[in-house]
């Protein structure tokens, strides 16, 4: 439970003598009584208070979440994992999903979708299903500087990765082994820790958005699940559960499992409005992450309306033109790629009537624009 922490003011007071120079009488030959009974009472300066804003916990740079400095210094040593995981039908239940700090949603060939799930501040001693890369993976994944786990890819992709300069663990690779109780191709796992012992990768992430636990202000409530539609056949769906404070996933208005005790749960989850520019030749989606777009923010059960940039496949995915800057929750964040106007088409799933009108920046409204 993290304990309130008061701010520092300093309060100095001084005391500064002024002494008053003689006054001479008219003839210039004598002091004037005050002069000769000695120096006057001391001038006091006004108090001044300094008031010092209270210095900020630590953090895991992906999540916001308050960590203890032993904590950090192996977040310091550690690079992230990011790690690629199917979604179709036979893929579920995942297994150490639930432990990612970022998941990006994207679709796939066939309209299924698939996660780039990135791995940082918790390490699940097994993470898989695991399936190949595709081209949407690089500008996402390249600003982390982590290990990039995948099975394989098709030619025209590895290339891609090669020349991003990612370094990464293919099938077979450290850590990789295959689970006889799944059928393949949904039978290959790792264990991270073994991956990124292996592989020299340059350390930490950068911190790429800003956290605050205090929700924003505006926004419009969720009207019970918000359902958005990846692709013809595919639609993931979120849930605000009040008590454990964390959207719940379904897909295809299913509940989303895993093979653990846990379940998935986002305290953040954006939406993104995303060009595309055709089919890439497998017939994914071929996004253009770049540039700057329109884009949806969950947090605290309500929806606020913001806006993401990205400068090149390094540059970091930023959220701006938001509430508060478009501030997120501290905790675990998905991250969903739409286009042709699916952004546009969720403003009548929520609450009627509910955009609250205190001040910042406006909800979307019933049109979903900004």
């Amino acid at each position: 439970m993290r304990l309130p922490v008061r701010a520092l003011v300093l309060t100095v007071s001084l005391m500064v003598a002024l002494p008053l120079a003689p006054v001479l009488g008219a003839s210039g030959s004598g002091s004037s009584p005050a002069a000769s009974t000695g120096s006057p009472p001391p001038t006091l300066v006004p108090v001044v208070e300094y008031e010092l804003p209270p210095a900020r916990p630590p953090a895991a740079p992906l999540t916001g979440v308050e960590v203890t400095e032993e904590q950090l210094g192996e977040l310091r040593d550690r690079p992230a994992a990011i790690v690629k995981i199917p979604n179709n039908e036979l893929a579920h239940p995942h297994t150490g999903l639930e432990h990612a700090d970022v998941v990006y949603e994207q679709e796939t060939e066939g309209g299924t979708t698939r996660f780039a799930a990135v791995f940082h501040s918790r390490l699940p001693e097994v993470v898989g299903n695991i399936r190949s890369a595709r081209p949407v993976d690089i500008p996402l994944i390249a600003p982390y500087e982590g290990v990039f786990v995948y099975a394989g890819a098709r030619a025209e992709v590895l290339d891609l990765i090669e020349e991003a300069g990612l370094v990464s663990v293919g099938a077979g690779g450290p850590g990789y082994f295959t689970d006889p109780a799944r059928n393949a191709p949904h039978h290959l796992y790792s264990r991270l820790d073994e991956a990124l012992a292996e592989r020299d990768a340059p350390g930490p992430p950068a911190k790429p958005w800003r956290f605050d636990e205090r929700p924003p202000n505006g926004g419009r409530a969720l009207d019970g699940r918000l359902r958005v539609l990846m692709s013809s056949i595919a639609a993931t769906s979120w849930e605000w559960d009040e008590s454990a404070r964390r959207f719940r996933r379904f897909q295809n208005d299913a509940p989303h499992l895993v093979t653990g005790p846990d379940r998935i749960g986002a305290t953040n989850v954006v939406i993104l409005d995303v060009p595309v520019t055709g089919r890439d030749s497998a017939g994914a989606p071929a996004y253009e992450i770049d540039g700057t777009g329109d884009a949806w923010l969950l947090r605290d059960g309500r929806v606020f309306q913001v806006g993401w940039t990205k400068d090149g496949d390094e540059g970091q995915l930023d959220l701006v033109e938001g509430v508060d800057e478009a501030l997120l929750a501290p905790g675990p964040t998905w991250v969903l790629l739409t286009y042709d106007g699916v952004l546009d088409s969720l403003a009548d799933q929520l609450e009627p009537g509910a955009a609250d009108d205190r001040e910042g920046a406006p909800a979307p409204d019933a049109e979903g624009t900004r």
